[in-house]
């Protein structure tokens, strides 16, 4: 699946294979592919972060290097990233979250002081998941055990979602349904491992009480998003 990347200016198009990586323990490193689909060549920053996006990359301690950390792509041409684990201490129970940022440079229309200049185009990040070896249930199944939770009567007004897996799980198009009636369409959101995660309800929304189910869908390995369901027992 092909996704152009927020690496893009008008004359600039970056695109990647896929929208995350799942780095397994074991490997010493995983490799992230991009293809420059414009007419111009484009210079690339990389590096991994643990989700602070204001932090300097070179103030940046996480566990993994990219290389090249920077790279220049010329026109129609591909260009592998490899990042690699520095074998830090991560949680053995669960997966791990950090970032991968691709910066697009390109070089100014003037010259300043002999020399081009550079500025931002633009920036992405994807989530890189590391994963413990032997980890309890399947990622494949820990979407389906989501326990979700709503009281219409909560001053808060907030559908939960309680995750009882050591996975990530990206959660997608989140319904509240009576029958087949959309109650309310919600924000994406993100449940950590053996924790949860919170979605507001719409103010302006339809009336929460009486919804009998929620409908969402979580984004796999591969960047496919797939769909689940769970019944509600709506307290009054």
């Amino acid at each position: 699946m092909a996704l152009v990347a927020g690496c893009s200016a008008a004359s600039a198009q970056v695109s990647v294979n896929n929208t995350r990586l799942v780095f397994p323990a074991g490997p010493k490193h995983v490799e992230f592919a991009l293809t420059n689909e414009s007419k111009q060549s484009q210079t690339i920053r990389a590096w991994v972060d643990y989700g602070d996006a204001q932090v300097e990359p070179d103030d940046i301690q996480a566990p993994f290097f990219v290389v090249p950390p920077v790279s220049k792509i010329e026109p129609g041409r591909k260009q592998t990233l490899r990042i690699s684990y520095t074998g830090e201490n991560l949680p053995a129970g669960q997966e791990s979250l950090f970032y991968l940022n691709i910066l697009n440079l390109a070089p100014a229309s003037e010259i300043k002081d002999g020399q081009n200049s550079m500025r931002l185009n633009a920036r992405s990040r994807f989530k890189i998941f590391f994963r413990p070896a032997a980890l309890s249930g399947n990622p494949l199944d820990a979407a389906q055990q989501l326990v979700w939770r709503l009281n219409p009567a909560d001053p808060a007004a907030r559908l939960t979602a309680n995750n009882p897996s050591p996975y990530f799980l990206s959660l997608v198009r989140v319904r509240l349904m009576r029958g087949q009636q959309v109650l309310q369409e919600l924000e994406s959101g993100m449940a950590a491992p053996f924790g949860s995660a919170s979605f507001p309800l719409q103010a302006q929304g339809s009336d929460p009480r009486g919804a009998t189910s929620v409908q969402y869908q979580y984004i796999d390995d591969y960047g496919l998003h797939r769909d689940c369901e769970f019944v509600l027992n709506t307290p009054g």
